[in-house]
C-alpha cells in the first residue's frame, strides 16, 4: 500500500510538473515563478511545523517532488508533520487543477 500511494503520488506530481512545462511556452515567468513558490512554500512550513534551519531548507527539497511528510508517526513529530503534509497536500492539488486548467485554455496537452 504504501509503494502504491508514493507512486501515485509521482505520478501526480509528473502529472502536474509535465502540464505546466507544456505551457511554459505560453507563460514561462508564471511557471518559473509557480516552482519557486511551490520550494518556499515546503520550506515556510517546515520552518512554520520546527525552526528555521538549515535542516528545514534541505529537506524542503525532497518535499518539492514528494510529501515526505505524509508517514511520520514518531511521537512529537507525527501532529506537525500532520498538519505540514495537508498543506502541501492543497498546494498540489491547486496546482494540479491550475495545469489542467492552463493546457484546456492554451490547447495543449
Amino acid at each position: 500500500a504504501h509503494f502504491t500511494f508514493r507512486f501515485s503520488e509521482a505520478v501526480i506530481r509528473t502529472l502536474g510538473v509535465a502540464g505546466l512545462a507544456a505551457v511554459s511556452r505560453e507563460f514561462p515567468r508564471s511557471i518559473a515563478a509557480l516552482f519557486v513558490v511551490d520550494f518556499l512554500f515546503g520550506c515556510a512550513a517546515l520552518c512554520w511545523a520546527s525552526t528555521p534551519s538549515v535542516e528545514a531548507v534541505l529537506c524542503s527539497v525532497a518535499i518539492f517532488f514528494m510529501d515526505i511528510t505524509r508517514f511520520v508517526d514518531e511521537p512529537g513529530f507525527a501532529y506537525p508533520a500532520q498538519r505540514i503534509s495537508a498543506l502541501i497536500e492543497a498546494l498540489r492539488a491547486g496546482e494540479v487543477f491550475l495545469a489542467a486548467t492552463a493546457c484546456v485554455c492554451v490547447g495543449g496537452c
